[in-house]
Protein backbone atom coordinates (compact mmCIF):
# COMPACT_ATOMS: atom_id res chain seq x y z
CA UNK A 1 0.00 0.00 0.00
CA UNK A 2 1.07 3.60 -0.49
CA UNK A 3 2.00 6.22 2.08
CA UNK A 4 -0.72 8.00 4.02
CA UNK A 5 -1.83 11.42 2.76
CA UNK A 6 -4.26 13.56 4.69
CA UNK A 7 -5.35 17.09 4.03
CA UNK A 8 -5.91 17.98 7.68
CA UNK A 9 -3.51 19.28 10.28
CA UNK A 10 -4.18 16.84 13.13
CA UNK A 11 -2.33 18.77 15.85
CA UNK A 12 -4.48 21.84 15.25
CA UNK A 13 -7.60 19.66 15.33
CA UNK A 14 -6.66 18.04 18.63
CA UNK A 15 -5.87 21.47 20.10
CA UNK A 16 -9.30 22.77 18.99
CA UNK A 17 -11.06 19.72 20.45
CA UNK A 18 -9.24 20.16 23.76
CA UNK A 19 -10.14 23.86 23.82
CA UNK A 20 -13.80 23.03 23.22
CA UNK A 21 -13.79 20.54 26.11
CA UNK A 22 -12.14 23.00 28.51
CA UNK A 23 -14.57 25.80 27.62
CA UNK A 24 -17.56 23.47 28.04
CA UNK A 25 -16.30 22.15 31.36
CA UNK A 26 -15.57 25.60 32.79
CA UNK A 27 -18.90 26.98 31.55
CA UNK A 28 -20.96 24.15 33.04
CA UNK A 29 -18.97 24.19 36.29
CA UNK A 30 -20.95 27.31 37.16
CA UNK A 31 -24.13 25.20 36.96
CA UNK A 32 -22.97 21.98 38.61
CA UNK A 33 -19.65 20.11 38.77
CA UNK A 34 -21.25 16.70 38.20
CA UNK A 35 -23.25 18.02 35.23
CA UNK A 36 -20.10 19.66 33.80
CA UNK A 37 -18.23 16.36 34.07
CA UNK A 38 -21.06 14.45 32.37
CA UNK A 39 -21.31 16.94 29.47
CA UNK A 40 -17.53 16.98 29.05
CA UNK A 41 -17.27 13.19 28.87
CA UNK A 42 -20.13 13.02 26.38
CA UNK A 43 -18.57 15.72 24.19
CA UNK A 44 -15.15 14.06 24.46
CA UNK A 45 -16.66 10.84 23.08
CA UNK A 46 -18.28 12.68 20.16
CA UNK A 47 -15.17 14.72 19.39
CA UNK A 48 -12.97 11.63 19.60
CA UNK A 49 -15.24 9.74 17.16
CA UNK A 50 -15.16 12.71 14.79
CA UNK A 51 -11.36 12.97 15.10
CA UNK A 52 -10.92 9.24 14.32
CA UNK A 53 -13.08 9.61 11.22
CA UNK A 54 -11.07 12.66 10.13
CA UNK A 55 -7.82 10.75 10.60
CA UNK A 56 -8.90 7.53 8.88
CA UNK A 57 -11.16 8.86 6.10
CA UNK A 58 -11.62 12.65 6.05
CA UNK A 59 -13.96 12.53 3.05
CA UNK A 60 -16.80 11.22 5.22
CA UNK A 61 -16.99 14.56 7.05
CA UNK A 62 -15.32 17.01 4.65
CA UNK A 63 -16.74 15.61 1.41
CA UNK A 64 -15.00 13.24 -0.97
CA UNK A 65 -12.64 14.60 -3.59
CA UNK A 66 -12.61 11.81 -6.16
CA UNK A 67 -10.50 12.61 -9.20
CA UNK A 68 -10.72 10.53 -12.36
CA UNK A 69 -8.68 11.57 -15.41
CA UNK A 70 -8.30 15.08 -14.00
CA UNK A 71 -12.02 15.57 -13.39
CA UNK A 72 -13.67 15.68 -9.95
CA UNK A 73 -16.53 13.20 -9.70
CA UNK A 74 -19.64 13.91 -7.61
CA UNK A 75 -20.29 11.50 -4.73
CA UNK A 76 -23.94 11.10 -3.66
CA UNK A 77 -24.94 11.65 -0.05
CA UNK A 78 -25.10 8.55 2.15
CA UNK A 79 -22.21 7.10 0.13
CA UNK A 80 -18.81 6.73 1.75
CA UNK A 81 -15.59 5.94 -0.10
CA UNK A 82 -12.47 4.53 1.52
CA UNK A 83 -9.49 4.81 -0.81
CA UNK A 84 -6.87 2.19 0.09
CA UNK A 85 -4.20 4.08 -1.84
CA UNK A 86 -4.23 6.67 0.99
CA UNK A 87 -3.33 4.25 3.79
CA UNK A 88 -0.37 1.90 4.39
CA UNK A 89 -2.53 -1.15 5.25
CA UNK A 90 -6.05 -2.54 5.04
CA UNK A 91 -5.95 -2.55 8.85
CA UNK A 92 -6.83 1.16 8.66
CA UNK A 93 -10.01 0.19 6.80
CA UNK A 94 -10.89 -2.22 9.60
CA UNK A 95 -10.36 0.51 12.24
CA UNK A 96 -12.45 2.94 10.22
CA UNK A 97 -15.33 0.49 9.88
CA UNK A 98 -15.22 -0.04 13.65
CA UNK A 99 -15.57 3.72 14.15
CA UNK A 100 -18.44 4.21 11.68
CA UNK A 101 -20.21 1.27 13.29
CA UNK A 102 -20.67 3.50 16.35
CA UNK A 103 -22.15 6.54 14.63
CA UNK A 104 -25.89 7.15 14.51
CA UNK A 105 -26.25 7.59 10.74
CA UNK A 106 -23.76 5.37 8.91
CA UNK A 107 -23.53 5.45 5.11
CA UNK A 108 -25.99 3.28 3.19
CA UNK A 109 -23.39 2.45 0.52
CA UNK A 110 -19.69 1.92 1.16
CA UNK A 111 -17.19 1.90 -1.71
CA UNK A 112 -13.77 0.41 -1.07
CA UNK A 113 -11.43 1.79 -3.71
CA UNK A 114 -8.37 -0.26 -4.70
CA UNK A 115 -6.83 2.53 -6.77
CA UNK A 116 -3.23 1.59 -7.63
CA UNK A 117 -3.31 -1.63 -5.56
CA UNK A 118 -1.62 -4.39 -7.56
CA UNK A 119 -1.75 -7.24 -5.05
CA UNK A 120 -3.08 -7.87 -1.54
CA UNK A 121 -1.37 -9.94 1.14
CA UNK A 122 -3.22 -13.00 2.46
CA UNK A 123 -3.69 -11.57 5.98
CA UNK A 124 -5.12 -8.39 4.42
CA UNK A 125 -7.63 -10.45 2.41
CA UNK A 126 -8.83 -11.97 5.69
CA UNK A 127 -9.19 -8.49 7.19
CA UNK A 128 -11.08 -7.36 4.08
CA UNK A 129 -13.47 -10.29 4.44
CA UNK A 130 -14.16 -9.29 8.09
CA UNK A 131 -14.77 -5.69 7.00
CA UNK A 132 -17.23 -6.78 4.31
CA UNK A 133 -19.08 -9.05 6.74
CA UNK A 134 -19.30 -6.27 9.34
CA UNK A 135 -20.64 -3.76 6.81
CA UNK A 136 -23.18 -6.22 5.41
CA UNK A 137 -24.40 -7.08 8.95
CA UNK A 138 -25.13 -3.36 9.33
CA UNK A 139 -27.15 -3.43 6.07
CA UNK A 140 -24.55 -1.35 4.25
CA UNK A 141 -24.10 -2.16 0.56
CA UNK A 142 -20.45 -2.87 -0.23
CA UNK A 143 -18.98 -1.94 -3.61
CA UNK A 144 -15.38 -2.66 -4.64
CA UNK A 145 -13.86 -0.23 -7.14
CA UNK A 146 -10.68 0.01 -9.22
CA UNK A 147 -10.21 -3.77 -8.98
CA UNK A 148 -7.76 -4.94 -11.59
CA UNK A 149 -5.91 -8.11 -12.66
CA UNK A 150 -4.29 -9.99 -9.79
CA UNK A 151 -6.55 -8.41 -7.17
CA UNK A 152 -9.65 -9.58 -9.06
CA UNK A 153 -8.21 -13.11 -9.20
CA UNK A 154 -7.48 -12.98 -5.46
CA UNK A 155 -11.09 -11.94 -4.79
CA UNK A 156 -12.29 -14.93 -6.79
CA UNK A 157 -9.90 -17.32 -5.02
CA UNK A 158 -10.78 -16.10 -1.50
CA UNK A 159 -14.55 -15.97 -2.21
CA UNK A 160 -14.71 -12.19 -1.73
CA UNK A 161 -16.24 -11.86 -5.19
CA UNK A 162 -18.98 -14.27 -4.12
CA UNK A 163 -19.55 -12.42 -0.82
CA UNK A 164 -19.88 -8.96 -2.40
CA UNK A 165 -21.45 -10.07 -5.67
CA UNK A 166 -19.90 -9.80 -9.10
CA UNK A 167 -22.30 -6.93 -9.91
CA UNK A 168 -20.70 -4.85 -7.11
CA UNK A 169 -17.08 -5.11 -8.32
CA UNK A 170 -15.85 -2.54 -10.83
CA UNK A 171 -12.75 -1.78 -12.86
CA UNK A 172 -13.22 2.00 -12.53
CA UNK A 173 -14.64 4.35 -9.90
CA UNK A 174 -16.98 5.93 -12.46
CA UNK A 175 -18.87 2.65 -12.88
CA UNK A 176 -19.15 2.23 -9.09
CA UNK A 177 -20.59 5.75 -8.74
CA UNK A 178 -23.12 5.04 -11.52
CA UNK A 179 -24.28 1.99 -9.55
CA UNK A 180 -24.65 4.07 -6.37
CA UNK A 181 -26.92 6.51 -8.21
CA UNK A 182 -29.04 3.63 -9.51
CA UNK A 183 -29.24 2.02 -6.06
CA UNK A 184 -30.24 5.33 -4.45
CA UNK A 185 -32.91 5.88 -7.12
CA UNK A 186 -34.42 2.44 -6.37
CA UNK A 187 -34.26 2.90 -2.57
CA UNK A 188 -37.72 3.22 -0.96
CA UNK A 189 -38.30 6.39 1.04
Amino acid sequence: MKAMYHYIDHKKGITKDTSILIVLFVTFCFVDLQFASFISVLCAYLLMTRRMILILNPGFILGHKILFKGKELPVPKEVDIFDLSNVPSIEYLYKYVEVIGGISIPPSIFIIRFNGILEIQEFELKILMKVIERLQKSSIIVILSDVKGIVRNQFNRYKIEQKVGNENIFYQITDALILTKRLKACKPV
